[in-house]
């Protein structure tokens, strides 16, 4: 469970809205909210992959690490679940 603060310049939506947020973020091609909401989120794997093939569509720059960094997570466990902590 996710703990929820309050946001200083309001009320916080919390993590479930954030996590639409981010989803509806890669459906638009919106890099910049998806970066930030990654950051706020943290992601899963899958949530990480589809920022790297956001990155693929339109932010080429950023691409390699990206990708790196999705692949070579130090907190996958066994059966393939990881959370990874994006800071660009």
């Amino acid at each position: 469970m996710r703990a929820v603060l309050p946001h200083p310049g309001g009320p916080c939506d919390g993590g479930a809205a954030s996590e639409g947020t981010f989803k509806r973020a890669i459906e638009r091609g919106n890099v910049v909210v998806a970066e930030a909401t990654a950051r706020e989120i943290g992601l899963s794997l899958e949530e990480a992959l589809q920022l790297v093939l956001l990155y693929a569509a339109y932010e080429p720059s950023k691409l390699e690490r990206a990708a790196l960094r999705s692949w070579s997570s130090p907190g996958a466990d066994a059966a393939g679940a990881a959370r990874v902590d994006h800071r660009y």
